[in-house]
């Protein structure tokens, strides 16, 4: 008897991230605190502070992300569909170009 056998296409993000699903991106944000966020050009947002979950304990709505400036803290709430990646390897999180 053979095994359930599937294909699985890992796409990769130009910094070197593999795309995952919506439920692999929010496992790995479960864990991801103070990952460095990046846009999906490379330009680094700040770090992430916490996510949000508003609708449902299962599922993630949105994520908060803290940058430091001079003498201020500024934060900024993405929403999870902005999340293109995830990269554990380098602790980054790399948000989708229509997202910043």
């Amino acid at each position: 008897m053979q095994g359930d056998q599937r294909s699985v296409t890992v796409t990769r993000h130009r910094s070197g991230a593999a795309l995952q699903g919506p439920i692999e991106l929010g496992r790995l944000l479960a864990s991801a605190r103070g990952y460095r966020v990046i846009a999906h050009h490379g330009t680094p947002l700040g770090a992430l502070e916490r996510i949000r979950y508003e609708r449902e304990v299962s599922r993630t709505d949105e994520i908060v992300v803290c940058s430091r400036a001079l003498f201020r803290r500024r934060r900024r709430t993405f929403p999870f569909a902005a999340v293109a990646a995830i990269n554990v390897r380098d602790n980054t999180v790399v948000l989708r170009a229509d997202s910043t």
